[in-house]
């Protein structure tokens, strides 16, 4: 999921709208590499976004600049997706969210 241009309620509003067609997939990776400022109505949308995707079993991880990273950690971002789901660049971001899937398929069960 890509965020491009500030970030503001509105656009999280669209976004939180489209949560209803992640449900079912095993990650959401939010890109945020394009958000130069995020406000605190967006932050909300957001939490509220990852407690919905995570409720339902669905690891988050999210992709953001030096700029906005200290603003999600103090409102609590950070802490809710988990410090090592939270990358400074959105290609780390997707090595993460591949090693987690692989991870996932090494742990399954054998079908007998």
């Amino acid at each position: 999921m890509n965020i491009n241009g500030p970030f503001f309620f509105g656009t999280a509003s669209q976004m939180a709208d489209k949560v209803e067609r992640l449900l079912g997939t095993r990650i959401v990776v939010v890109n945020c590499m394009q958000v130069p400022f995020i406000d605190i109505s967006a932050v909300f949308a957001l939490t509220e976004m990852i407690e919905r995707l995570q409720a339902t079993g669905i690891k988050v991880i999210i992709a953001l600049h030096e700029e906005i990273h200290q603003d999600m950690t103090t409102l609590g971002v950070v802490r809710l997706v988990g410090k090592n789901n939270v990358c400074l660049s959105h290609g780390s971001a997707l090595q993460i969210a591949l090693h987690l899937l692989e991870e996932e398929d090494d742990n399954k069960p054998l079908a007998a």
